[in-house]
């Protein structure tokens, strides 16, 4: 054997072996957000370390959520979300397992929940006789604030997974399973909403309550229902004025987005009314970034105007830039306003209301109002994201061709 030869095989086997004894196997944990009352939000999470940094995903059913890779100090390691403000800060145990928090940034104050990771796979629910597979007309809330819901279900023996539709998005990737003959639990966390449904199946009813982190709570109910159907998202805003829309925004740095100037200027526009802290905006988000090549060659143009919750305008502006730049946003983000729906009504009078974040308008290249859709149902609904995608590509095959 040459000598060259044998020295280089000696140091590629040695980086090799060296590289494998550096990357430990995946750690798979059962997490649990932990309510003061003693319940628990469930998901799961994955762990790989690489060299120095340490690779963390959250999952949750068939979505696998990675987070940005960090390093450990000490027994300590802080994980960040790549698009939302937020961050777990998980502290090593005895035994392996983990206990800390998560804490949302974006909220009033220091929001904070207490959570805990242990070995193993997401718990397997107890293995009854009873199904919630299928389809259930549901109602949250009660009196004025009610809305309504379709939950849609697929239950196997490893448990329950599906999610909630609403008239303006959707709850995401649900997971869990009945917790005794009459009793089941679902719920997500994707570093943004932590989400819990308590249900009681009683024949082809169902109540429960439905918790939203520890700062909303609220009562619900469904029946099975294969027909369910809800008001079409295209039906829920309405322009209330005629004529090309005329938008003007005052930006940071003393620029005013205008509508009227390059590149906007008699192009048809999608504008995406969102925010940097919402999960449905974020589905609505990579949709959008997935098909911009194809239709902004042809003409279209995209913006996005952004609604943020509590924090200064530099804040403001730090997280607009987080979301643009890993998700790869391609088009234009600007900050618009406070998160409420009330100031994104106010700053689009020629619209009857916003009612979600997120809500798209579909202009023409005269900037008249085509369309408008509330929400977004993102991939977590199966075929009604397929559905949606479908209706969306129709109307800017329709603007393009205006």
């Amino acid at each position: 054997m040459n000598k060259a030869f044998f020295y280089l095989f000696i140091i590629v086997s040695y980086l090799s072996i060296s590289n494998m004894n550096r990357t430990k196997s995946f750690e798979i944990y059962q997490g649990g957000l932990i309510f003061s009352e003693g319940k628990t939000i469930d998901f799961g999470f994955e762990m790989v370390q690489k060299d120095d940094s340490v690779y963390c995903w959250l999952v949750n059913a068939s979505e696998r959520l990675a987070l940005t890779p960090n390093v450990w100090r000490g027994d300590t390691l802080i994980v960040e979300h790549p698009v939302f403000d937020s961050k777990i800060v998980l502290t090593k145990m005895t035994g392996g397992n983990f206990v800390g928090y998560f804490q949302d940034n974006s909220r009033q104050g220091t929001y904070r929940i207490p959570l805990s990771l242990s070995k193993g796979e997401r718990k397997n629910h107890f293995a009854g006789t009873r199904s919630i597979q299928g389809r259930w007309a549901c109602v949250f809330d009660t009196d004025s604030n009610a809305y309504p819901a379709i939950g849609e279900f697929v239950q196997t023996a490893n448990g329950i997974t599906g999610t909630f539709l609403t008239e303006t998005g959707d709850y995401r990737y649900l997971q869990g399973g009945f917790t005794d003959e009459t009793h089941f639990k679902l719920s997500c966390f994707d570093g943004s909403h932590a989400f819990l449904f308590e249900g009681t199946l009683v024949g082809d009813t169902i109540e429960g309550i439905f918790y939203s982190g520890t700062h909303f709570k609220t009562v619900w109910k469904g029946n099975r229902n294969d027909s369910a159907r809800l008001t079409s998202s295209f039906e829920l805003t309405k322009p209330v004025s005629e004529g090309p829309v005329k938008l003007a925004i005052p930006q940071p740095n003393g620029n005013v987005f205008n509508l009227d100037t390059a590149p906007y200027k008699g192009k048809p526009v999608v504008i995406q009314i969102m925010g940097s802290w919402c999960p449905n905006c974020m589905d609505e988000t990579r949709y959008l970034t997935s098909i911009y090549d194809e239709y902004h060659r042809k003409g279209l143009q995209f913006v996005a105007l952004c609604f943020e919750r509590v924090a200064d305008t530099e804040v403001h502006l730090q997280r607009i830039n987080k979301v643009r730049k890993n998700m790869k946003v391609p088009y234009e983000m600007i900050l618009a306003g406070t998160a409420s729906k009330g100031d994104a009504s106010k700053l689009l009078p020629f619209l009857s209301e916003i009612l979600s974040f997120p809500t798209t308008i579909f202009l023409n290249g005269k900037h008249e109002v085509i369309g408008v859709h509330t929400g977004f149902n993102g991939p977590g609904t199966g075929l009604k994201y397929i559905e949606q995608s479908k209706e969306f590509e129709k109307l800017l095959q329709a603007l393009i061709r205006d």
